[in-house]
């Protein structure tokens, strides 16, 4: 009786040092896939653009629940949502790990740059419920997101920049932001060569 007792917990022993191995294994693969690739493509510094030659034709403005509609059509075809809130933008990303979906949620704090571009400085990041230290979220964001090519990011310095410069269309024409308030729910653009 007492031998049947010993193999009973060697295999309980056995069954939980697996275990751990396994979490310890699963852990570990989920930070090399979401935190290490996507490295090489960091860009150190972002340079700002002179356009004091701009001249202003337009001005858009929107709120930030018709930007939350635009958004919802414009990411539909990836595992993004981004939804602007009273002072931060939210980002939820979703991915697949081992069968299961995991979320990843990053905000952001957004100002008009001096060049008429929109920066988003990173304020929190959490995987799968697990708050993860600053600056890992871009890295990840940049490994599993494919981003317009108006969109850069700067993992290290925790910041993106939209480049509304390189978004252009009839002729020469394209955007610089005058105001980005969400807490007033005001977002203005300005349209002009």
């Amino acid at each position: 009786m007492k031998n049947i007792m010993d193999k009973k917990q060697y295999i309980w022993k056995w069954l939980f040092f697996s275990l751990l191995i396994v979490n310890i294994s699963v852990i570990a693969i989920i930070f090399s896939l979401v935190f290490l690739v996507g490295r090489e493509a960091q860009v150190d510094t972002y340079e700002r653009k002179d356009n004091s030659s701009f001249q202003a034709y337009m001005s858009l403005q929107f709120t930030p629940t018709q930007l939350n509609e635009w958004l919802k059509e414009e990411w539909s075809h990836e595992q993004v949502n981004i939804y602007f809130g009273q002072d931060t933008i939210q980002t939820e990303v979703s991915f697949d790990i081992f069968g299961q979906t995991t979320h990843m949620f990053i905000a952001f704090q957004p100002k008009v740059l001096p060049d008429g571009n929109v920066g988003l400085t990173e304020t929190s990041f959490s995987l799968g419920g697990f708050s993860v230290p600053p600056g890992m979220a871009l890295s990840a964001l940049q490994s599993q997101v494919d981003v317009p090519s108006y969109v850069e990011l700067y993992p290290n310095d925790r910041f993106i920049v939209i480049r509304l410069d390189q978004i252009s269309f009839k002729g020469d024409y394209y955007l610089k932001a005058k105001e980005v308030d969400l807490e007033k729910g005001s977002i203005e653009l300005l349209v002009g060569k």
